[in-house]
């Protein structure tokens, strides 16, 4: 058996044009099939590439909302606290009382109580109250004591208007809530 130049050499013009279109064919499929090779492992490349950076802030999102929720959990329990500590609290007793201390027990219309559960463990305690022909500074005042009341109490709706009859006079109607632990 000869080398393989040998048998070369023994083929026809013919054959040998034949074999070199073939062995062209062969290497272009060869080539071709790499080309697909790869445009498909670069086209599987960018598609993971886009999953990591939508993992990534997805990931960031998780993060975040972990936060919220831990800032959350911490405030509830807070407010937990708060909530056992003051027992006996009635939010129309409270009321009563700002409204004696700060002379308008006299002005008052109407207080309007409502309870809304809002789990098996806590309800709302709301309160519409109705005050007539106050001035301005008392308004503020029984807001502001309202507001920063350690009884965890905040006003949910404020209307004022000027009286007609005396515009430094007005009438205000506050839409008053706490929260209650059920026993």
């Amino acid at each position: 058996m000869g080398l393989p130049g040998d048998l070369i050499e023994r083929l026809s013009r013919r054959e040998k044009i034949f074999l070199t279109g073939g062995a062209a064919f062969f290497v272009s499929l060869l080539l071709y099939g790499l080309s697909l090779g790869y445009s498909y492992l670069t086209d599987r490349i960018d598609v993971k590439e886009r999953l990591i950076q939508q993992k990534e802030r997805d990931l960031k999102e998780i993060v975040a909302i972990k936060d919220d929720y831990i800032q959350l959990r911490d405030r509830v329990k807070e407010i937990d606290t708060k909530l056992r500590v003051r027992k006996e609290f009635s939010l129309l007793s409270f009321l009563e009382g700002l409204a004696n201390s700060k002379n308008i027990r006299t002005n008052i219309a109407y207080m309007k109580p409502q309870t809304l559960p809002l789990s098996d463990e806590y309800r709302e305690s709301i309160a519409e109250v109705k005050i007539d022909n106050i001035l301005l500074n008392q308004a503020i005042e029984v807001i502001s004591a309202i507001e920063n009341s350690p009884n965890l109490i905040k006003i949910k709706r404020l209307s004022m208007k000027t009286r007609f009859s005396d515009p430094s006079h007005m009438d205000v109607i506050l839409l008053v809530a706490t929260f209650e632990k059920i026993e």
